[in-house]
Parts: structure tokens; C-alpha cells; sequence
């Protein structure tokens, strides 16, 4: 054998030795964690919600790695930003299934699911939704929701107008977005179908500024009411050019009311009723709270939302106990059988991916939103 010979041999097998230990490390930090992906509204109009459900993840997975991970498994959470913005989302979602070679996903609106949906499904990585959930989540069997049911809650408004506040003749002011345009359906079918009247319906562009005309139109037809399902931006314009049209018509809104909205409104706000989300007043939460206060030094300003954070982690957690070999799809196969209570309450995802949970009718008085029902 010549010196070229056996350099070579010497080099191939040194490329072996090399390629096995970089596959057995890989292998062996593959199985030391479980790696999530959160795709979240880290800045932009809805980022005090990407945030705030951050802050929910990150408590949960550190109280749960201090306790020892899950089945020895620690959790590792990779987080990307995507706006609120469907492009950035999907860039994202590409990212952290290719490269970060992810076992979950996490978003935090239908709205960023519904356009990465096929991604997911594709390569067989289960995806869960934090804060809502519709019936077109129902097309993905890689797809769940731990967060509230959008038909339900327009269903619960409707109930509300009709049956509480005795309203009979509506306007519908809705975005162009995909929550907006699940919710308002919901509420229009439901409110017909108790014997309610839908006068008009006006569908605006996310960003719309200037309300003045439809605010006239409503007023021209006397409705009793407006139904409000606008995302968080510009809302407390409307308001604020309602009040200042001296429109007298009950305004009720969705949980896009958010309290920056209601401050930013200021008085106009008052007296108007919105579904919303909440938690439930149990140890979990209470402990949530304390919590919160522990790492972020101060009270959290909106804690049903860092609950759909901490909720959704405690969710994958229940599953993952459950299975001995943790791979996206035994996860996937145990995520169909979650019943547990959170500090949102009582989570049991159903045979369709979602926990359908409703919300609870909430009104504006002194600022706040105050529970009515």
C-alpha cells in the first residue's frame, strides 16, 4: 500500500469518526430536549398579546425544567416574531421546522394557523393555537387548539343583545381579517335566527381611520345596536368618532377589545359590551400570578393572556407525560386525549383538535372591563 493509499484510508477514516460523533451528539441533544416553536406578535399593533403569552411560555417551561423536565426531557423554546403578518409567519414557520427541526409549533391566532397550516402538515409537526380556534381548524389532523371557540363566542353575543339587552335592529361594522370575518358570521346567523334584523354591514380595511360615513349610515337606519368585532387597531377611533357623532346606538364588541384599546378610548368606551377572554379564579392562576410578579417585578397587565402561554405548555406537557417515546407524532396522538384544568380553566382538547371553550360577556365601566355574565 502506498503513503497516498493509506492517507486517504486515514482521512475517510477520520471523516467517519467525525460524522459519527456529530451524529450520535445530535441524536443524543435531540432526545435531551423537546424543542417548540412560538410564532408570536412580538412587535407591531398586537404585540402586548405575543408578549404576554411569551411571558405565560417562559414561565411554564421554566418551572417545569427546574422540576426536572418532561420524562427527563427538558423544554426548549425557540421564539420568532411575525407581526401579526401572515408573510412573516409563514418565513417563520419554514424556519423553525427546517433548520431548528422543531417538535411543536406554536402560534397564537387562527389568523397566522390558518396560513401555515399546510407546513405543518405536511411534515407531520403538530401545531397548537393559544388563544382561539374556528371550524377551519378542523381540516388539519396536525392541528389544535387550546384557546377559545370564535363561532361561540359571536353565538354568545347574539344570546346576550337579544335575550339580555332585548335589542332587535343591528349594524355590523367588521375587518377585513380572518377573525373578524369568523366572528361577525357567527353573531349575523345567530342574532336572524332569534328573530334580530341585520340593517346594514360594512366590511372595512385593518387600518381604516376615518368611520364618520358608516357612523351616519347607522344612524340614518336607527339601529338599536352596533356589532364591533374589530382587531385591535384603530377601534378606539370608532368609538371616539361614535361619541363624537352623538351616536346613541349600543356598541358590543369582541375580545379584540383589548385594555389598550379601552384606555386609549377613554370615555367613549364606557357602556360598551364585548365577549372576552378570562381566567378562572383558581390555584393555578393565583399561583400564575405570583409568579409573574416573582420574574417580571411587577403585577401582570393582562393575565388571561399570559395564561393562553402558560396554558398551552402545561398542554403539551399533559400529552408528552403520557408517552414514552416523545416524537412529533406520538405527541400529536396524545394531544386528542388533554383534559386537564389550567389557570384559563378546564382544557379538554375534543376529537376535533379543539377545546372549544367559550368566553364570558364582559362591559367597560370606570376603564375596566366588568364581568356581567
Amino acid at each position: 500500500m502506498t503513503k497516498t493509499n493509506k492517507i486517504i484510508i486515514g482521512v475517510i477514516i477520520v471523516v467517519i469518526i467525525i460524522g459519527g460523533i456529530w451524529y450520535i451528539a445530535t441524536r443524543e441533544s435531540k432526545e435531551e430536549v423537546i424543542k417548540i416553536g412560538a410564532i408570536l406578535p412580538l412587535t407591531g399593533e398586537s404585540a402586548i398579546a405575543g408578549i404576554s403569552i411569551q411571558q405565560g411560555i417562559e414561565i411554564a417551561v421554566e418551572e417545569i425544567n427546574k422540576a426536572g423536565g418532561i420524562n427527563g426531557r427538558e423544554i426548549k423554546v425557540i421564539f420568532e416574531d411575525d407581526q401579526y403578518d401572515n408573510k412573516f409567519t409563514v418565513t417563520a414557520a419554514n424556519k423553525l421546522i427546517s433548520v431548528d427541526k422543531i417538535d411543536i409549533g406554536i402560534v397564537s391566532f387562527v389568523h397566522g394557523a390558518k396560513a401555515v397550516m399546510p407546513i405543518f402538515e405536511q411534515n407531520k409537526i403538530p401545531l397548537i393555537v393559544a388563544w382561539d380556534s374556528t371550524n377551519e381548524l378542523e381540516k388539519g389532523d396536525y392541528i389544535f387548539s387550546t384557546g377559545f371557540s370564535t363561532e361561540l363566542s359571536g353565538i354568545k353575543m347574539a344570546n346576550y343583545a337579544y335575550n339580555e339587552l332585548n335589542l332587535r335592529r343591528v349594524a355590523i361594522v367588521l375587518h377585513q381579517d380572518e377573525w373578524s370575518e369568523v366572528i361577525a358570521p357567527a353573531f349575523k346567523q345567530e342574532f336572524q335566527g332569534l328573530g334580530g334584523e341585520i340593517l346594514l354591514e360594512e366590511k372595512v380595511a385593518v387600518g381604516e381611520n376615518d368611520f364618520r360615513t358608516i357612523i351616519s349610515k347607522i344612524k340614518s337606519k336607527d339601529a338599536d345596536a352596533v356589532y364591533l368585532p374589530l382587531v385591535p387597531v384603530n377601534t378606539d377611533i370608532f368609538l371616539k368618532q361614535a361619541k363624537e357623532l352623538g351616536l346613541e346606538a349600543q356598541i358590543l364588541s369582541g375580545d379584540a377589545l383589548i385594555p389598550d384599546i379601552i384606555i386609549a378610548a377613554g370615555e367613549a368606551a364606557e357602556g360598551v359590551y364585548f365577549t372576552s377572554i378570562y381566567v378562572e379564579d383558581n390555584e393555578i392562576s393565583q399561583a400564575l400570578a405570583g409568579k409573574y410578579r416573582e420574574k417580571y417585578g411587577e403585577e401582570a397587565p393582562a393575565l388571561p393572556m399570559v395564561a393562553f402561554g402558560y396554558d398551552v405548555i402545561l398542554a403539551i406537557k399533559s400529552a408528552a407525560e403520557s408517552i414514552e417515546d416523545i416524537t412529533s407524532e406520538n405527541i400529536k396522538d396524545a394531544l386528542y386525549s388533554v383534559d386537564m384544568i389550567g389557570a384559563g380553566g378546564k382544557i379538554k382538547i375534543e376529537a376535533n383538535g379543539l377545546s372549544e371553550r367559550i368566553e364570558k360577556v364582559f362591559i367597560v365601566q370606570d376603564g375596566d372591563g366588568v364581568l356581567v355574565e
